[in-house]
């Protein structure tokens, strides 16, 4: 008894859209129950990640700048100290 696995020849068009919404929409509605167990109200707290993150003044391009990798001047990468995003961190490789 093995298993076996097989090619999925036709996927539906719906399912490349619906899952990846439907994964959002779990981890948003898990994160809801964990910061209302924390006493918070989870819609405000998700208003004002938005806010924060996004619509205030100067908030997008620090969003961008936190979600860009720090290391990237050098792909692929020649060295295991080329991912270091910190200087110790290099020397200590």
């Amino acid at each position: 008894m093995g298993l076996r696995l097989e090619r999925r020849v036709d996927r539906p068009r719906w399912l490349t859209v619906a899952v990846p919404l439907a994964s959002v929409a779990v981890a948003l509605l898990v994160g809801g129950v964990v910061i209302a167990l924390s006493g918070n109200d989870a819609l405000d707290t998700y208003a004002r990640i938005l806010e924060r993150g996004f619509t205030s003044r100067g908030a997008f391009t620090a969003t961008l700048t936190a979600a860009t990798p720090c290391c990237s001047p050098a792909w692929p990468p020649r060295r295991r100290s080329a991912w270091a995003c910190s200087t110790s961190a290099a020397r200590a490789s």
